[in-house]
């Protein structure tokens, strides 16, 4: 009885709450791997079949180059377009650059899913770790254990979407504001930039944020 009473009842909570959000996004993940197989599969077409072959024209002298824009952006007059186009995505392409080593779908879809991964534990950890350095392994496993049994995961592997590079740059920026240094603050605002078009808006509204409060 003693030693429940010294127990942290958030401890108990944020352990059994982890264990099963780990367990929630590896069977997500494994199912995933397994539909990648299928030619029918809703994940197997339409963006992900786009972007994959932007993504293999880009390191075989066709950059931005696709035919599928029938399949994954609706009818189109022309039988090949460029992507930028549609969305000017920059990093993405750059940082799959092991895709060219290793092409192959599976590799295209590890890489798209673990580098956003472990660049949102990171500065998560980083930024935890600044504002309350006495609780960081709580507050992260916190956290992270809510983003799991949230969407957070599950969208941001879906489909490969470009746009999903964004998280680990956003938290990154967050966390040179906090360290109040200006240039990597600036160098990563850009780089979100280059992900996608429209989080130039986003960065415009963080910006404004920053601002007034």
């Amino acid at each position: 009885m003693n030693y429940i009473k010294r127990v942290n009842p958030l401890h108990v909570i944020v352990i059994v709450f982890g264990t099963a959000a780990l367990i929630l996004v590896l069977c997500y993940v494994l199912g995933l791997y397994a539909r990648l197989q299928s030619t029918i599969c809703d994940l197997t077409w339409g963006d992900f079949s786009y972007f994959y072959q932007c993504t293999h024209n880009f390191y075989n002298g066709r950059p931005y180059q696709s035919s599928l824009a029938q399949h994954a952006l609706g009818p189109q007059p022309n039988a090949y377009i460029n992507q930028l186009s549609f969305h000017v995505n920059i990093i993405p392409y750059l940082v799959h650059f092991l895709y060219d080593y290793y092409p192959n779908m599976y590799v295209y879809f590890l890489l798209h899913t673990l580098m956003p991964y472990f660049g949102t534990a990171f500065f998560s950890w980083q930024i935890l770790k600044h504002l309350s350095p006495g609780t960081v392994r709580l507050n992260f496993t916190l956290v992270f254990s809510l983003l799991a049994a949230s969407t957070f995961f599950v969208t941001m592997q879906y489909k490969t979407q470009p746009v999903f590079w964004a998280p680990p740059f956003i938290l990154g920026a967050y966390y040179f504001v906090c360290r109040e240094q200006k240039l990597p603050f600036a160098l990563f605002v850009a780089v979100l930039c280059l992900i996608q078009e429209d989080l130039a808006a986003f960065s415009v509204g963080f910006a404004v944020y920053l601002f007034l409060f």
